[in-house]
């Protein structure tokens, strides 16, 4: 990719340019930057691009899923809510808790696909991939998820290679109020329905307000006996969470806000020898503190974020290879955004962050970014453009950049957004890969990628909408398992991944209102295990009275290539479907909710990973209670 850095540095210095310049004319004119002014511009749909602009200037496709968009999905679980999103795979998802869970998109993993919750990067730096376990969250936790498509690395720094998981966790309502909630679930085995095969869930929360200072306390516990991991073995692997959490925020004026968290997350889940495929009596525990701390200022011409983080994840593995694992990390996102005037809109932002595994001393990292993002708006045209400086610890700077136009077309019967991508980005490898147990490399270099996207987006006035994208994407030096000497390498081959995506929705008309996605992924060589070519998901709801709604959401997912450990040879995985549904009661004169869901509903045998067992038919149930004074 040493051709790219020629004309990567001419852009940088014209952004830059750029930048001073717009600074210089528009300190000079009247523009009203009043707190009123600010806060209309709050009224837009992307919150993932940091800034306050519509969705249509981004120029890059965005997925958002939240209010009531997330009902259905509060028994379903939070997996099966992310695969209905176009494109992206949560390997794992079909299978019983405790199994591992992975995050595919455009060709990428979890580690080309950033997690960003509350605005700060989340991962554990002890992990080969930096995978954060996403069964720590729960939907009834969750206000807002944003699916932020494209190399983003220059709004939000390295691992944004393929996309950005953008999740807002719910933040306290005024007054005093308090909830609580219970989860049940059976399994369909083969001729009888087994309350005690899958188990329980409850949690509750609190909240109250004193003044100009708010308290939140959330806590939740599950108790799943589950099945077993692997295909043809009777034992039930069994799997335990729990979790608490206490924020507290303080508003001293109209223009400032704090918020500070303490979490506790723990996990304990039972497993087998997945690379023998023996039933084995393994556990795998995992404890996480994370520390969090969110300001914001508002300025009369703009306004000041900051989000920090101390995570903290402790793992022990009670196995043939038994180990404790611990690892460290703090991240830190400050940003500057303001409208230079009416179509003008910019961000300045520095970002830094250290991972360290304090049983290696030689494994610690520390990076800063500094970044800048324009946006410019008029009439037909957009731009959102941004270049990004990232200083490693072990790998020196690299430049990074996104630009992103967009044409629009109004007509009379909607509005037609012609959008191009053009971005890069820059992946670190994580400190397992350079220095863990297993495999390190202290060698692996860098990952480097550049992402090209066209799409055209099609809004109607009577409600719907259209969306079709197409990428492409050059990887050098993607690091990869190498099975011949049983460590992590770089892979010698340049890859090429390219897809494109379809999506569709429609209005809500007299209840009823439907989406659909169709996602198409050629990954050459490595980067293809697991990932199928084709993959169509569905969505349906109708809300039938005032109280009651219905929903039906499905996956298909298509012929794809895994990995037989046993004997270290690909093998072919046969389609799959799955179809779920979901009856919500919301009373009108309680303050209660039932909802009543059916997982697998058609009661598919397929296998999801080589090796591991899947789902059949599942039940659930949950009751929902919360009180306000």
């Amino acid at each position: 990719m040493q051709h790219f850095y020629g004309w990567q540095r001419n852009l940088v210095r014209v952004a830059l340019a750029a930048t001073v310049l717009l600074n210089a004319v528009y300190a000079q004119s009247e523009v009203d930057q009043t707190l009123d002014s600010v806060q209309q511009l709050n009224e837009v749909q992307v919150t993932s691009l940091k800034m306050p602009v519509k969705s249509s200037y981004s120029g890059m496709s965005t997925q958002v899923w939240a209010g009531e968009d997330l009902i259905p999905f509060q028994t379903l679980g939070l997996e099966r809510l992310l695969e209905q999103m176009a494109g992206l795979i949560v390997q794992g998802a079909q299978g019983p808790k405790g199994n591992p869970i992975s995050l595919y998109f455009r060709g990428g993993r979890s580690q080309q696909l950033l997690v960003v919750i509350d605005g700060v990067r989340i991962s554990d730096p002890n992990s080969a991939g930096l995978t954060f376990d996403l069964r720590l969250l729960d939907v009834s936790q969750i206000e807002r998820i944003e699916l932020l498509k494209g190399a983003s690395s220059a709004l939000y720094g390295t691992h944004a290679a393929v996309g950005v998981l953008s999740i807002t966790t719910k933040k306290r309502d005024a007054g005093t109020q308090w909830g609580v909630w219970t989860k049940q679930s059976l399994r369909q085995s083969d001729q009888l329905l087994d309350w005690a095969t899958q188990g329980a869930q409850w949690g509750m929360d609190l909240q109250h307000q004193m003044g100009k200072w708010g308290v939140m306390l959330q806590t939740q516990s599950l108790d799943n006996r589950g099945i077993s991991a692997l295909m043809d073995t009777p034992e039930a692997d069994r799997f335990q969470q729990q979790q608490w959490k206490i924020s507290t925020d303080y508003t001293p004026n109209d223009r400032t806000k704090y918020r500070l968290g303490v979490e506790y997350s723990a996990h304990e889940s039972a497993y087998d020898d997945a690379y023998l495929m023996q039933d084995r009596d393994f556990m795998y525990t995992t404890d996480m503190w994370r520390i969090s701390l969110q300001s914001e200022l508002t300025t009369r011409k703009g306004s000041w974020h900051r989000s920090m983080a101390w995570t903290q994840i402790s793992s022990e593995d009670q196995s043939d290879y038994p180990g404790v694992y611990k690892g460290f990390n703090w991240n830190s996102d400050t940003y500057y955004k303001t409208s230079l005037s009416q179509n003008h809109f910019m961000l300045l932002g520095l970002q830094a962050g250290y991972d360290v595994v304090p049983d290696i001393e030689e494994a610690h990292v520390y990076w800063y970014d500094p970044y800048v993002n324009w946006v410019y708006a008029q009439n037909k045209w957009q731009i959102n453009s941004g270049v990004r400086y990232n200083q490693h610890q072990t790998y020196g700077g690299h430049w990074v950049y996104h630009i992103n136009p967009s044409y629009t077309v109004e007509t009379a019967q909607g509005s037609l957004q012609w959008m191009g991508t053009l971005g890069s980005s820059f992946i670190s490898p994580s400190l397992f890969q350079l220095y863990g147990p297993f495999g390190a490399n202290r060698s692996l270099r860098p990952e480097e990628s550049t992402n090209a996207e066209l799409g055209v987006h099609w809004k109607a006035k009577k409600g719907y909408s259209f969306e079709l994208h197409a990428y492409q994407r050059q990887v050098e030096n993607a690091v990869y398992w190498d099975n011949t000497a049983f460590a992590y390498g770089n892979d010698p081959v340049n890859q090429r991944v390219k897809g494109g995506e379809l999506q569709f929705k429609s209005v809500d008309f007299r209840g009823f209102s439907s989406q659909m996605s169709y996602a198409f992924v050629d990954a050459q060589g490595l980067s293809g295990l697991r990932i199928p070519r084709h993959r169509w998901t569905a969505f349906a709801q109708y809300k039938s009275t005032r109280e009651q709604t219905w929903s039906m959401s499905g996956v298909w997912t298509g012929k794809r290539e895994d990995m037989d450990f046993t004997e270290y040879t690909l093998v072919d995985l046969a389609p799959f479907y799955t179809v779920d549904f979901s009856w919500t009661y919301t009373s009108q004169s309680a303050p209660w909710q039932l909802q009543l869901s059916m997982r697998n509903a058609t009661n598919q045998q397929f296998v999801e990973q080589w090796g591991y067992n899947t789902l059949g038919r599942m039940f659930q149930a949950g009751l929902f209670y919360r009180l306000k004074s």
